[in-house]
């Protein structure tokens, strides 16, 4: 009997092991989910962190744009069921109300390609439009003592 257990545990410790080392082999890695090369922590280098890879460094605005939408998979809350990719319009219900995700694309008149790098980080870091709006409302806690 005590041999048996022995060999039921070593034979659950093998698979597991099998297991972990097939995981390791043959999982695609974090970063797989954008396509194209992965970045390999070796490609940053002095102050520059954006991470982007050796080959886009000298591409044109386009091409490293393209890179960060599908490396942040922008496509997902920004294109609406049937609707043009990055054109908006995607609902998203939240307690307080409906979302809708904004235009993305580059059209001077309803999109973001009149925005500079200034407007397009605080329409992403604090959710302020070109023409100083908000994208979504901002709620207000307020706390009182009790």
């Amino acid at each position: 009997m005590r041999k048996t257990i022995i060999a039921v545990v070593a034979a659950v410790i093998v698979i597991v092991i099998a297991g972990a080392v097939l995981w390791r082999v043959f999982n695609p890695g974090p970063m797989a989910f954008a396509g194209g090369t992965p970045i390999a922590p070796s490609d940053y280098h002095a102050a520059d962190p954006t991470g982007v890879p050796a080959d886009l460094k000298s591409a044109d605005v386009v091409k490293r744009g393209e890179y960060l939408a599908r490396a942040a998979d922008c496509m997902v809350c920004h294109t609406g069921p049937g609707g043009e990719q990055y054109a908006g319009g995607l609902a998203i219900r939240l307690p307080f109300g409906t979302l809708y995700s904004t235009n993305i694309t580059p059209d001077k008149a309803t999109g973001i390609g009149d925005y500079s790098d200034a407007d397009f980080l605080n329409a992403v870091q604090r959710g302020i439009r070109r023409d100083g709006t908000r994208l979504y409302p901002r709620c207000r806690i307020r706390l009182t003592p009790t």
